[in-house]
């Protein structure tokens, strides 16, 4: 996918994202996003890859991002099970994409409560999740 300076304007970027972009003088998606992360722009790479995956890709990526912190959210939260019946239920989307399957995966968005509660954790753990966004994007020949 080849970005441009409209795209990020229209996707309401900031200015010093828009800048940053303009200075970098790549248009690959890929190339962007590795910069972003070589540039350790971490929260401007992950406001990038939930804008550049396509639907099934940002429910893969949700449920990787929430399964790397469920043990640090389940540690805090012992009896709350959401995140963990949220994750499979949105398994359950990517598997067999129903009304059924996006009913139950409506609770899926509780899992990005696991997620947030780590996002603090430090830029290993965001790196990491981002890096498999990029992955995600990439495998899709983007």
């Amino acid at each position: 996918m080849k970005l441009t300076k409209a795209w990020l304007k229209k996707w309401e970027a900031c200015s010093r994202g828009v800048a940053w972009f303009e200075n970098l003088g790549k248009t690959k998606s890929s190339e962007v996003m590795e910069g972003l992360l070589a540039d350790k722009k971490l929260d401007w790479a992950n406001w990038l890859i939930v804008r550049i995956l396509n639907r099934k890709d940002k429910i893969r990526f949700a449920i990787f991002a929430a399964e790397q912190v469920l043990e640090l959210f389940e540690k805090k939260y012992p009896e709350d099970k959401r995140p963990r019946q949220a994750i499979e239920a949105a398994k359950a989307v990517v598997r067999k994409n129903n009304k059924e399957t996006r009913d139950a995966a409506w609770a899926a968005w509780v899992a990005g409560a696991a997620a947030r509660e780590a996002w603090g954790d430090g830029d290993a753990m965001k790196e990491k999740i981002i890096r498999y966004g990029l992955k995600l994007h990439v495998k899709g020949g983007l």
